[in-house]
């Protein structure tokens, strides 16, 4: 099999196949002629509502440009993470959890943060993507912001929760002390 044939049969590959042609279609069904940003795109292709606005929008030429240059750099918090970001964040916590020498957590730190993570808002089931049936991963308790398994991830000393306590400023749901930055706010 050829590097390009491997490409094209590796989900990476099919994923940027499937875009390209979302591309296409896209332009087409919008009547413009010149290519359109990536993020725009993602947007596109994740958010259903903001597809159906730029098709609906498509005979306003001032609506659709302000739809056109407004896009958000990020698809919507409900909308689910693609299969390459899931694989690159597991990726960097295997990482990560190697250099921490493979160890776990002890059951009582294990137990806390699964039950935190049990009474979130954010708590989801697996999605569509590839990853999940690549690693067999039919559990039902995912997080929703960050895709984890929850019962693999709270086992790792070198993870934590994406979401601040809303009861403890500077630690998570966890009640772990949180990053210095980058912590999600709490849904109330």
């Amino acid at each position: 099999m050829s590097a390009d044939e491997a490409e094209q049969n590796s989900p990476a590959g099919s994923m940027n196949d499937a875009l390209s042609d979302f591309a296409t279609t896209l332009r087409a069904v919008l009547r413009r002629s010149e290519d359109m940003p990536a993020e725009l795109l993602h947007r596109a292709a994740a958010d259903p509502l903001f597809l159906n606005a730029l098709i609906a929008h498509r005979d306003e030429p001032q609506a659709l440009a302000g739809l056109l240059e407004q896009t958000p750099r990020s698809v919507p918090k409900w909308a689910e993470p693609p299969s390459a970001t899931l694989f690159f964040r597991a990726a960097k916590a295997l990482v990560r959890w190697g250099k921490a020498g493979f160890r776990e957590v002890d059951a009582e730190t294990f137990e806390r943060r699964r039950n935190a993570c049990l009474q979130c808002p954010h708590l989801g089931s697996p999605g569509k993507q590839w990853v999940y049936r690549l690693t067999a991963d039919r559990e039902k308790s995912l997080c929703g912001l960050c895709g984890c398994a929850i019962d693999r991830k709270a086992r790792l000393p070198t993870e934590e929760c994406p979401v601040a306590d809303p009861a403890r400023p500077g630690m998570t749901r966890w009640g772990e002390p949180g990053p210095t930055q980058g912590l999600r706010p709490p849904d109330r």
